[in-house]
């Protein structure tokens, strides 16, 4: 006789049984039963690793494909697919689980019975001693282990490298807004970007390397692991604006938002909740594009911008939290890391200061100073630099020296006392710089700090946010179009 399934309470399950429906094309949790979750699991177990059949000796490219393979070796191209939430150490213990969950269904044995939750099928879980002399797994039902052990297998669940593991993205959705994320998600990853995704060039050491997949298995995911969570919420937006998706991707991005989300993996558990101004942040692919211009972000404190830089991982951080949760303690956090920003996150800023409440004609006249301030660091630089012809210079160099700069007028905004000293103090400086004047859009800005129509420390924060900006000019721009987003380096 067919057991009723019952709603499972943990997310982890609930996400289960949503990619159960929707894998079996079946809206309603009536016509699920324990035959269609065995079967859900033996799909699963179809792809276990990435392997690729090309040399790195010989070929340019690897090109990567699913396998059922339990036993791999990095060292020959063959890794663990970065959707299964379990490790190279325990994928044996998972895959015995798996079967012997399948055995289980398929035999017939109640549903509902107890049955020992394991972390190799159920990675949330630890062990308990229950006042015994050695610790014991947690019992749950056959079924909640059943559909656990699909939300460990499953392709259809959002996967990336992020603190040197992979982790998968769980929200604590109800099962229907699950299979409504999971339909999306999976069109997402059968798109025709995703190909390119399976694939990496071949370095000079001439060795296998992992595929872009691991840094994120889903169309443009960034590969600045720092942003974790909301590089997914950036990906959806990206990829439905492409799609002509937009609204589909909306009403499932709002329904993501209004709940936490879990990021797992085999070792760690992450709580993620986010601002609902992140909704239309994502929308129409833009922060996605705000996220490449934070990656591309240069630290004035740091000669050399690297993955693995201590101060580049915390800024990072801080930007992604920003981003997460769009709050004034954040933003001051985000700031507090001296840096220029590339041209593309100026939506953004505005973004924060209409939130804020501040006047768009203060903002766009706040943007035109901070454009100028940033312009005049840029003369001086080429003027110290002695560098008047163009495409002579170092760019590294004329970095420094407008770092230099930048920094300067920022200590100057930073130290002033009074609305008045701040405007004669940066505009000053900047002057002397560059050999210019304020434009003349500033002037509403500049008649709003010195009426007090927004406080010293608001018009701080807007006069060093925009100056922050790089202005590009004619030289700058070729800087920029050279400048090759920095990555986390090849996992190995």
């Amino acid at each position: 006789m067919k057991q009723q399934i019952n709603i499972p309470i943990h997310p982890y399950a609930r996400y289960g049984l949503a990619v159960c429906m929707f894998l079996n094309k079946v809206k309603e949790i009536a016509q699920v039963d324990s035959i269609m979750i065995a079967d859900v699991i033996q799909l699963l177990l179809t792809r276990i690793r990435l392997i690729t059949h090309n040399d790195p000796n010989v070929s340019q490219k690897l090109k990567y494909e699913y396998s059922d393979e339990l036993k791999g070796n990095a060292a020959n191209g063959q890794y663990l697919s970065p959707h299964i939430t379990s490790s190279d150490l325990t994928i044996y213990d998972t895959y015995n689980s798996s079967i012997k969950i399948i055995q289980e269904l398929r035999s017939g044995k109640d549903i509902y019975s107890n049955y020992a939750l394991k972390r190799s099928f159920a990675p949330f879980v630890s062990k308990i001693n229950k006042g015994k002399k050695s610790q014991q797994d947690p019992k749950a039902s056959l079924l909640d282990s059943a559909l656990s052990t699909i939300t460990t297998l499953t392709w259809q669940k959002p996967a990336m490298w992020v603190d040197n593991n992979f982790y998968a993205l769980i929200s604590d959705l109800e099962v229907m807004d699950q299979f409504d994320f999971i339909e999306l998600f999976d069109e997402m990853i059968n798109s025709h970007i995703t190909s390119k995704l399976f694939e990496v060039d071949i370095k000079e050491d001439k060795k296998y390397k992992r595929p872009l997949i691991c840094y994120g298995n889903y169309p443009y995911a960034p590969r600045n692991s720092a942003f974790g969570a909301v590089g997914l919420l950036g990906a959806i937006g990206k990829w439905a604006e492409e799609a002509n998706k937009t609204e589909w991707a909306k009403n499932v991005l709002e329904k993501i938002v209004k709940h936490p989300m879990y990021l797992i993996s085999y070792n760690k558990i992450k709580q993620v909740q986010f601002n609902h101004h992140i909704v239309q942040l994502a929308l129409h692919g833009n922060l996605y594009e705000y996220i490449a211009g934070l990656n591309n972000s240069k630290l004035h404190s740091e000669e050399r911008k690297s993955w693995d830089n201590p101060n580049y991982k915390l800024f990072f951080m801080m930007a992604s939290r920003f981003l997460q949760l769009f709050s004034k303690s954040t933003f001051k956090d985000f700031l507090a890391f001296r840096a220029e920003y590339y041209l593309r996150i100026l939506p953004l800023i505005k973004e924060y200061f209409r939130m804020e409440r501040i006047e768009e004609k203060i903002v766009n006249s706040a943007k035109e100073l901070g454009a100028w301030l940033n312009y005049a660091a840029y003369i001086a630089a080429r003027k110290e630099s002695n560098e008047k012809e163009e495409g002579t210079f170092d760019k590294e160099k004329l970095r420094r020296i407008k770092a230099k700069a930048l920094i300067e007028l920022e200590s100057s905004a930073l130290s002033a006392r009074e609305p008045s000293s701040l405007l004669s103090q940066v505009i000053t400086r900047a002057g002397r710089l560059s050999g210019t004047d304020a434009p003349v859009e500033a002037e509403e800005f500049m008649k709003a700090t010195a009426t007090g129509k927004i406080d010293l420390d608001t018009a701080k924060d807007l006069i060093i946010a925009f100056l922050r900006l790089s202005t590009f000019s004619k030289e700058e721009n070729k800087i920029e179009n050279n400048f090759i987003e920095e990555t986390e380096g090849d996992l190995n």
